[in-house]
């Protein structure tokens, strides 16, 4: 921003009780914010967006002072606040006098930066959003052995934050300030999470599965899931629909990067965790491409059996993949029918596949023919790579065994 554009910025300012909407980008250096120090309260202010270019070299750290943050005010109009690169070490004070926001995006250093925001400082400055809708965070990770709060869970259900309104969540990045945050909140009306996680080592979320039960619509009874491996990521999202619109669907959404040395076995793991969610699913969808060299070649069944046993109301199943993890798969169905044939997929009745080889495809038919001496029929469907599926409807090959 050239001196003149900052300068118009800084006259622009004086105005604050005219200001309704700022949108910066904040490539502007200190002394400009030491210009707007001054306690201007910007009280018809209703939208802010303050976002820092990609690769900006260092953070931004906004003055205290920043909205008259701190000075004599009344309550704020402010509906939508956006803070991205940057850290305001005011904004909980801010918060706390904007009873109307609707929206809140906190992005990369806004939490985590030269200073710290805990968890519970924020879900109690949450507190007085009783309107707030759509929550976003992306957190960078700090050094635990600092700040030792993070692993030491002091909530309990009497002293739950509760945000009546919100609707959409989004968590990203820092995984154990989520697992913190969450322990404080309570959203009974929340309508879709997204978690995504960079997290390295092995993943605990009993706080999260705690935040998921305590919600009306996301602790019902979900009715398809869908699981997928890809190289350097795993996602597990499961989907709802709840009368009386069943077009209206919801979604729990989790997805962790950086698996390059991944195990199925830690997939299963955080799976375990997500475990009250998977009782009622009615149809499942599983999709391997493009694991790890040193994954290509194995096809243990094991770790397989322990992501499918869960789901003992799933009606219909799709899998989609390439080489090992289909022959892992097909493996573990076979190997089921020789050692628990009426425990693993008991309701099933529809088995999609997409991507299986030769053996891998015999294996499955072993399977379906098993449950068939059992009584206990199976549609089996195979896709070919470029057939579409919409609906669970539209396949290649339909054949019924038995």
């Amino acid at each position: 921003m050239s001196s003149e554009q900052m300068a118009d910025v800084v006259a622009a300012f004086e105005h604050s009780n005219r200001i309704r909407e700022i949108t910066l980008p904040i490539t502007i250096d200190h002394p400009f914010w030491r210009l707007t120090n001054e306690y201007k309260s910007f009280l018809e202010l209703e939208h802010l967006a303050l976002s820092v270019v990609y690769d900006y070299p260092f953070p931004i750290v906004l003055p205290r002072e920043f909205l008259g943050v701190g000075g004599p005010t009344g309550p704020r109009r402010l509906r939508n606040i956006l803070l991205n690169g940057l850290y305001f070490p005011s904004l909980p004070q801010l918060l706390l006098s904007s009873q109307d926001l609707v929206s809140l995006h906190l992005g990369h250093h806004t939490l985590t930066c030269n200073g710290f925001i805990s968890p519970e400082v924020l879900s109690t400055s949450l507190s007085a959003t009783t309107q707030l809708e759509y929550l976003h965070i992306n957190c960078l990770p700090v050094n635990a052995e600092s700040h030792p709060e993070l692993r030491s869970i002091k909530s309990s259900a009497l002293n739950l934050v509760v945000l009546p309104a919100l609707t959409h969540f989004h968590f990203g990045g820092f995984i154990d300030y989520m697992e913190n945050l969450v322990s404080w909140i309570h959203a009974p009306h929340l309508e879709n999470l997204d978690i995504n996680s960079d997290h390295k080592s092995v993943l605990d979320i009993p706080q999260l599965s705690q935040f998921i039960s305590r919600t009306e619509r996301l602790s019902s009874l979900p009715f398809r899931t869908c699981i997928s491996f890809k190289m350097g990521y795993f996602f597990i999202e499961h989907h709802f629909k709840f009368l009386p619109s069943p077009q209206q669907v919801s979604h729990v959404y989790f997805r962790r990067f950086h698996m390059q040395d991944w195990r199925v076995s830690q997939v299963d793991h955080i799976c375990a965790q997500l475990s009250p969610l998977t009782s009622s699913v009615k149809q499942l969808k599983m999709s391997a491409y493009r694991l790890p060299p040193r994954l290509k070649r194995k096809t243990n069944p094991a770790p397989w059996l322990e992501l499918l046993k869960p789901y003992n109301s799933v009606e219909e199943v799709e899998i989609r993949g390439d080489a090992a993890p289909c022959t892992g798969i097909a493996c573990a169905l076979e190997q089921s029918t020789r050692e628990t044939a009426q425990e693993l997929l008991p309701a099933l009745r529809v088995l999609r596949i997409r991507g299986f080889h030769t053996w891998s495809i015999r294996l499955i038919v072993s399977f379906v023919a098993a449950r068939q001496l059992a009584g206990r029929s199976i549609i089996l469907r195979r896709l070919t790579q470029t057939s579409q599926d919409t609906d669970w409807e539209t396949s290649e090959n339909d054949t019924r065994q038995g």
